[in-house]
């Protein structure tokens, strides 16, 4: 594995990136996690992680993150930073204190967030690890199960040993945002709580059947959170603007506003940040984590990646009821120095971008 990771660096990769909650990366062990970082390391790479919790345990998580950059070298790098959960709301000033502890200690350490208080990912995400063992095909096959039906029950009830989002936001804070099939369309956008109420099961059968029937193809939104919790995190040095967006159904919509969002809302209404500090979490910061040469400034030399907007107009449009919406007040959008969208329409579009690194 350190070899491919070598290789991967040799061939133009930023860094290492992971998911500790998603199979089968949640069986990854953090000495395994540090001898890959070593790998990365050499090569001045980063580690882009999505922690092993962000609820009830995100203080055991970050210290176990401190600890692979710590033993490898590694600079660290904390995706879509959130914690689940209104009962693990007391963790924000902590998790955000131990952050600038690391970087006093001499760690670099940045993370990224979106401005929303949900979440996106896949629905079977839910489940116990244990059900992913032997890939989607075996949990499927379990998922027929009355009798393992009733053991995910109990521990989406009272399991505080995996990232149990059940447990933490409720059944009546996940929505089914996409399918793969057209046989469930309608239930796109409702909640599982509501999607148990029309098929008239409990919400353990009714997951379960839907999972079986999309074959593992359903995506979900989850809200779970406060929004000055995101606000109070936004003002960090170390934040970095982040869409983690999800095409398909009815998507999360940071798909579509994200970076708009903190423009309108966060810079212009709530003075949450000043424009210019906004503009730096978006482009030199981020610039600066993958080490991209030549990018990221407005700077004679640089590479002309510009967007073009009025500070006094630009919002997000998106909304989690109609979430495919462009946003308003971005006028023009120049790819290396060529024009791609004008007076907020596109433009013709001959593949003037460029390969920055490899995934």
């Amino acid at each position: 594995m350190k070899k491919l990771v070598e290789k991967g660096m040799e061939e133009g990769a930023s860094g290492f990136s992971t998911g500790l909650v998603y199979p089968p990366n949640v069986f990854s062990s953090t000495h395994e996690l540090i001898e890959l970082c070593k790998s990365v390391a050499k090569y001045d790479g980063c580690f882009v992680v999505h922690m092993r919790n962000e609820s009830f345990k995100i203080d055991e998580a970050i210290e176990e993150m401190f600890e692979v950059a710590r033993k490898s070298g590694i600079r660290l790098h904390l995706s879509h930073f959130k914690i689940i959960g209104e009962r693990n709301r007391h963790f924000y000033p902590v998790i955000l204190r131990k952050i600038e502890e690391a970087r006093e200690e001499g760690l670099e350490v940045t993370f990224d967030q979106y401005p929303y208080t949900a979440a996106s990912t896949v629905l079977h995400s839910i489940l116990p690890p244990w059900m992913h063992d032997g890939g989607n095909e075996k949990m499927i096959e379990r998922l027929k199960s009355s009798e393992i039906r009733k053991e995910i029950e109990k521990e989406l009830n009272e399991g505080t040993t995996f990232e149990n989002w059940v447990y933490n936001v409720g059944w009546k804070n996940i929505i089914v945002s996409s399918v793969g099939s057209e046989d469930n369309k309608e239930l796109e956008g409702k909640s599982l709580k509501e999607i148990a109420k029309i098929r008239n099961k409990e919400p353990i059968d009714s997951t379960c059947d839907l999972l079986v029937e999309e074959e593992g193809d359903v995506t979900m939104v989850t809200y779970w959170g406060k929004e000055e919790d995101i606000t109070e995190a936004m003002k960090s040095p170390y934040h970095i603007v982040g869409s983690d967006s999800i095409f398909g159904g009815k998507p999360h919509p940071r798909l579509y506003g994200t970076h708009p969002r903190i423009l309108g809302r966060y810079v212009r209404e709530e003075r949450v940040l000043r424009l210019e500090e906004a503009i730096h979490h978006m482009t030199g910061a981020p610039a600066q984590l993958l080490r991209l040469e030549n990018r990221g400034l407005l700077r004679k030399d640089y590479w002309a990646d510009v967007v073009v907007f009025d500070p006094n107009s630009v919002r997000d449009t998106a909304t989690f009821e109609d979430p495919v919406q462009d946003p308003v007040g971005i006028e023009s959008v120049i790819v290396n120095g060529k024009v791609c969208i004008e007076d907020g329409k596109a433009i013709s579009f001959e593949g003037d971008g460029r390969v920055l690194f490899n995934i």
